[in-house]
């Protein structure tokens, strides 16, 4: 294959694991790295500039480590120093190094703390990666601690209808499912629902997939009649905006059908089940 940006074709060339295929997808990851160093957003470090998909992979990571890397020496405050690392603890999440990435965030977390204190939008953020690395590790007390701190902080600074927010609050309820804490969950998911009926509207997808959730959280809570009406307007409106076969549909349809097993609506779910699944 040759390379994209320089046009050699030698052993050293890889596809770059973005959404671009074939040789326009082939790149140096140095080529990628001298590329990268003269864009003024720092974007070019982690999204492919043809097709604007996150590198994956190798390249990612190796990106990741060499943007890093060139800021080392910069002072703490500096932005892009910041983001490098922010990026660097993604890139060790996403291939599976979550010890790295936890030790690097935590060192992050600190410099962050020194520099803009604990109750600023930095800081939040920098508590919300850490928070992702605990949940991808499997400790999910410690990532509600983050994330309550984390959402205390953006409600106050941004308000319940941003996205920040917004985002924080459906980590939160994710976790008080993995904890058991179905209660917490469901008053969480409903003042989620809301939010996001608010800023994007009844058929947004966010908005039906979050309804989905909160349906199978009203199950697991065997509140089934709720569970049921909720999971059918979820399931049609889901048909309506996606198409029958969407993989979001489909999830929706298979929420109902447990639902209705559940209740002893055995035909039902037959029926539902077949329609989605022939």
């Amino acid at each position: 294959m040759q390379c994209t940006i320089c046009l050699d074709d030698d052993d050293e060339v890889i596809q770059r694991g973005c959404c671009c295929r074939g040789e326009n997808g082939a790149a140096h990851i140095d080529c990628l790295a001298t590329a990268a160093e003269h864009d003024s957003t720092c974007s070019s470090w982690a999204f492919c500039r043809t097709c604007s998909v996150r590198y994956s992979g190798r390249v990612g990571l190796v990106l990741a480590e060499k943007w890093a890397d060139m800021v080392k020496d910069r002072a703490e405050d500096d932005l892009e120093w910041w983001s490098a690392q922010i990026n660097l603890t993604s890139e060790f999440t996403r291939t599976g190094r979550l010890a790295e990435a936890e030790s690097n965030q935590l060192w992050l977390v600190e410099a962050t703390t020194r520099v803009y204190g604990d109750d600023g939008l930095r800081a939040a953020s920098a508590l919300q990666q850490l928070s992702d690395v605990y949940e991808r590790r499997g400790q999910h007390q410690k990532a509600l601690e983050l994330r309550t701190s984390v959402y205390a902080i953006r409600l106050n600074r941004l308000g319940p209808d941003h996205l920040g927010t917004i985002s924080t609050a459906s980590g939160m309820s994710t976790t008080y499912n993995e904890l058991g804490e179905y209660s917490k969950a469901k008053d969480l998911k409903i003042q989620l629902l809301a939010s996001m009926k608010r800023v994007h509207g009844d058929d947004h997808p966010n908005t039906l997939i979050q309804g989905n959730n909160l349906a199978y959280t009203l199950f697991l809570l065997s509140e089934l009649d709720e569970a049921n009406a909720l999971a059918r307007e979820a399931t049609e409106a889901h048909r309506r905006v996606f198409g029958a076969e969407n993989i979001a549909t489909l999830i929706a349809e298979s929420t109902l059908g447990e639902i209705l097993l559940t209740q002893g609506e055995v035909q039902e779910c037959c029926d539902l089940l077949h329609r989605s699944f022939p």
